[in-house]
């Protein structure tokens, strides 16, 4: 599990895909005796109910059989806001060692994901019978250092450290703010918090240059929820930007997401592009709308029905020019904008 700063947005919503069900993490050979094999498991949440129908099978790459499986119930998990991390920690040789050899992971509607490495195959059998398997493309030999796993990384397979059941410094789970009384307040809270020294409020007025604002102490050591508040008196322009810097005791950071806070909106500014993150912020005044938004040849690339005030992400979108159109009783709004 590789995961430093964990953030998850709950005042103000995003739009955007969730992180699936997958194999996350796992090891099966090193220098000399093989120790410490297992398997990790990532479900994101809300976690399902039925955790015994989740189930890792381990698969022979010679004739494609199955040769051992585990049900998610029989595991502890370890979970941050997130989600939970499920991890089978397997006898000395419990993984064989290829090649090739291969890891399915299985839920109530069948088959969810089938990993191998150091080559490819066919199963015979149980959850991924007569699927072929996907190589993860990183390996693991008799000269690996003992303590190094394979681990899915944004998206990519890679060996390093084992970080399997590894504790998250600061869980944030939400970070908002909000114009009040001629001021901007800012929100946040911690679920956990791991040798947190404080939080240094940043401040940017075009999304790009930040400065230093001024600063929160942590809480040190905390397995509760913690709530924080930042008041900002200096605004003078509609739209200013703020991200938490979270210090460690030992003088290690990390960023959390920036957001923007907007004073004195009107009718004529309810959609804002936000440029350095690649969002929409739509200010729809607790009225039901419907934002549409078109390319610069006029084609509709996406719909939201939009029930409160939101961010929607446009991480996928390709650079370019589009026009947002928000529709609700008041009539129709529309800005044009460019995507770098």
């Amino acid at each position: 599990m590789r995961k430093i700063f964990t953030f998850l947005l709950l005042a103000i919503p995003f739009f955007n895909a969730a992180i699936s069900q997958n194999i996350n993490e796992f090891h099966y050979d090193n220098a000399g005796t093989d120790v410490g094999e297992f398997v990790e498991i990532y479900i994101p949440n809300p976690q399902p109910g039925d955790l015994f129908n989740y189930t890792i099978t381990l698969y022979n790459g010679s004739g494609g059989a199955s040769y051992n499986s585990k049900t998610l119930d029989a595991l502890s998990p370890t979970c941050d806001m997130d989600g939970c991390y499920y991890v089978w920690n397997l006898p000395t040789d419990g993984l064989q060692n290829g090649p090739p050899d291969g890891i399915a992971l299985s839920g109530p509607s069948g088959l969810i994901e089938f990993l191998s490495y150091e080559g490819t195959f066919t199963a015979s059998g149980g959850p991924a019978n007569g699927i072929l398997s996907t190589d993860v493309g990183v390996t693991e030999t008799s000269s690996t250092p003992i303590g190094n796993s394979l681990a899915l990384i944004d998206g990519v397979w890679v060996s390093g450290p084992n970080t399997a059941n590894s504790v998250n410094p600061v869980v944030l789970v939400s970070f908002s703010g909000k114009h009040e009384s001629g001021k901007n307040v800012l929100y946040w809270t911690t679920a956990s918090e791991t040798n947190n020294s404080h939080f240094e409020i940043e401040k940017s007025m075009d999304g790009k240059y930040f400065q230093a604002l001024g600063n929160v102490e942590g809480s040190g050591n905390s397995d509760k929820f913690v709530n924080y508040t930042f008041e900002d008196y200096s605004v003078n322009q509609s739209i200013i930007y703020y991200r938490l810097k979270q210090v460690d005791f030992d003088g290690q950071y990390e960023y959390s997401n920036t957001i923007a806070v907007l004073s004195n909106l009107n009718r004529d500014n309810s959609i804002v592009y936000i440029n350095q993150s690649r969002q929409l912020y739509i200010d729809e005044q607790n009225t039901e709308s419907t934002v549409y938004v078109f390319n610069s040849n006029g084609k509709l690339v996406n719909t939201y029905n939009i029930f409160s005030s939101c961010y929607i992400n446009l991480d996928n979108s390709i650079s370019g020019v589009y026009i947002a159109s928000m529709v609700n009783k008041f009539g129709t709004h529309s800005i044009k904008f460019f995507i770098h």
